[in-house]
């Protein structure tokens, strides 16, 4: 394993392995062998064409090249390109010409045709694996979403979140057109999303306006763990997760947690007293950071708090429970609220799994949304 601090480069052995970012700083090490194999692992890792990280694996010279991924596809197309580039450079033309010639056509002009093409072009070079293949007796997975309302101060103050965005998003489109409207677009975004988890997230101003979702887990944990089930709790926001351990210590639940920021032994540490002591319930977990490497088969309930924009993600964070090793049933929760940026968000994530489902499993083309359609995101509501 070429890793640690004090790494060195032995040409000697037969089997290499070191990671993505190890990889991009010691790159000029590897620039003279000729690998008779190069497996990625986690293939999505050089989805983003213009990454350094990208770079690096490219430069990489071998004989054979292979790329492993439960998503081939988070976002669009582009992030295909990339992989084949890599596996095949050429083989689906240069980045501007697939762009002009398959990823406008097929995701916003939804030219059908052109995305049978394209599944005609990839699909000699693609093996795909279901779960159910890998291992016939894994247990029943049942996903629940569940729509919540938002109480009357909390509906307040996501109007104001987004009537606030929607005006200055408003405002720059007017005097500048779509062009750097990116950054405020994402971070009115991000505030809505916070809004609807936790308000105070998003704005002090709203310091002590209850949330549906804490409210919601107040309600729900303590029955599930009646009969001696263990929780997953994932979410995006690390504050939020902050604010669930106050509710865990308030209902007297002993939990694991860790999230980006903690350190590897850290993490194991949480991920064993989690799996083998039956006192720890509950796990809560970034969702980036739960996404892969974990198995977390002594918990049969999963919670995700807020909706992520990519499907893919949520999937992986699930399985982390759901996968071989499991002996019960799983039970998955989407938490919801309705009449918000959280309805929209589902509307991406259904989009995108048309999409990866039209090249993969040969579904519907998906509908994506103009840029300035984003001004629908900030409707507020009625």
């Amino acid at each position: 394993a070429h890793m640690g601090s004090n790494r060195e480069y032995n040409t000697e052995v037969d089997i290499l392995l070191t990671s993505y970012t190890t990889l991009r700083m010691d790159l000029h090490l590897f620039l003279n062998t000729h690998f008779t194999c190069l497996i990625l692992d986690e293939s999505q890792m050089i989805k983003n064409p213009s990454s350094l990280q990208t770079k690096a694996v490219k430069e990489l010279k071998a004989k054979q090249k292979i790329a492993l991924s439960g998503t081939p596809l988070e976002n669009n197309t582009q992030e295909l390109w990339s992989l084949f580039d890599f596996l095949n450079p050429k083989f689906l033309g240069t980045r501007k010409w697939f762009r002009t010639n398959f990823s406008n056509l097929i995701e916003v002009g939804k030219v059908e045709a052109k995305a049978r093409t394209l599944r005609a072009l990839i699909s000699p070079m693609v093996l795909r694996r279901n779960k159910d293949v890998v291992s016939s007796e894994l247990p029943e997975k049942t996903e629940f979403n569940i729509t919540l309302q938002m109480s009357d101060d909390q509906t307040t103050a996501y109007h104001i979140t987004a009537k606030y965005f929607r005006e200055r998003i408003k405002k720059h489109f007017d005097a500048q057109g779509v062009s750097g409207a990116g950054p405020l677009v994402l971070t009115g975004m991000m505030r809505l999303r916070q809004t609807c988890l936790l308000p105070e997230l998003a704005n002090q101003e709203f310091l002590g306006i209850s949330s549906c979702k804490i409210d919601y887990l107040r309600e729900t944990l303590p029955k599930i763990l009646e009969n001696g089930h263990k929780i997953l709790i994932f979410s995006q926001f690390i504050g939020v997760l902050d604010h669930v351990k106050i509710l865990m210590e308030e209902l007297d639940i002993n939990f694991s947690h860790f999230d980006g920021s903690h350190s590897r032994k850290y993490r194991q540490e949480q991920i064993d007293q989690f799996q083998d002591n039956p006192d720890r319930k509950v796990f809560l977990i970034s969702l980036k950071s739960g996404g892969t490497a974990l198995n977390l088969v002594a918990a049969d309930y999963v919670f995700l708090l807020d909706p992520w924009w990519n499907p893919a993600i949520e999937n992986q964070a699930i399985d982390r429970s759901h996968r071989i090793g499991q002996k019960k049933a799983v039970f998955v929760y989407r938490l919801i609220v309705e009449k918000t940026i959280e309805e929209k968000i589902q509307k991406l994530q259904k989009d995108k799994q048309d999409l990866l489902e039209k090249l993969f499993i040969n579904s519907n083309v998906p509908n994506l949304q103009n840029p300035k359609d984003l001004l629908n995101f900030f409707d507020v509501i009625n």
